[in-house]
């Protein structure tokens, strides 16, 4: 069993699949197990990724209650959702400084 537990707005990092070391922002908890995450760039608030909490490291609570409220409300546009990310991962947290190299702006064509 994984001891952490999941906090709406808590930043996090995927520890498996295919987006492995993306940094995430938890928008809904499913249940005990399962969370909807989402980075801003690649998975929206319109479409966000369902993942395991035991596949997820989570770096800190953001405990911004602007943030919260509006992720609560569903009022967060995908802008403001990666400029915070952005803003956050500079942090270093007890693991180490997170991995920011997948999360970044898509390139222009």
């Amino acid at each position: 069993m994984n001891p952490q537990i999941p906090i709406l707005a808590s930043l996090c990092v995927s520890l498996a699949g295919h987006d492995k070391g993306r940094t995430y922002v938890i928008i809904k908890i499913i249940d005990p197990e399962f969370v909807l995450v989402a980075d801003g760039v690649y998975r929206g608030m319109k479409n966000p990724k369902k993942k395991r909490v035991k596949h997820l490291k989570i770096a800190f609570d953001s405990s911004e209650d602007k943030l919260l409220a509006k992720i609560a409300e569903g009022d967060i546009k995908d802008n403001e959702l990666h400029k915070f990310i952005l803003a956050n991962t500079a942090l270093t947290t007890p693991g180490g400084v997170l991995c920011q190299e997948k999360t970044v702006s898509k390139p222009k064509a």
